[in-house]
């Protein structure tokens, strides 16, 4: 008598972002739209470096805010 061997589907390949990721992006790319925009109306001319801190910044804080679901 045989024993039956379980056959288990493979996993898909490749990364798929999660919505904190994909979420972090989209806040990112806001964040230096806003950033432009306040340069262009001479609100606040900031350099390269703060805008580029601000835009990580921002990003750090919407990943922190909306956690992933539990994704392992």
């Amino acid at each position: 008598m045989e024993t039956p061997i379980p056959v288990n589907d493979p996993q898909p390949t490749g990364w798929r972002p999660t919505a904190s990721t994909t979420l972090a992006l989209v806040a990112g790319a806001v964040g230096q739209f806003v950033a432009s925009a306040l340069r262009h109306f001479g609100v606040w001319d900031m350099d390269a470096e703060t805008q580029g801190s601000l835009t990580v910044i921002t990003m750090a804080l919407v990943s922190f805010i909306h956690p992933d679901g539990g994704r392992k």
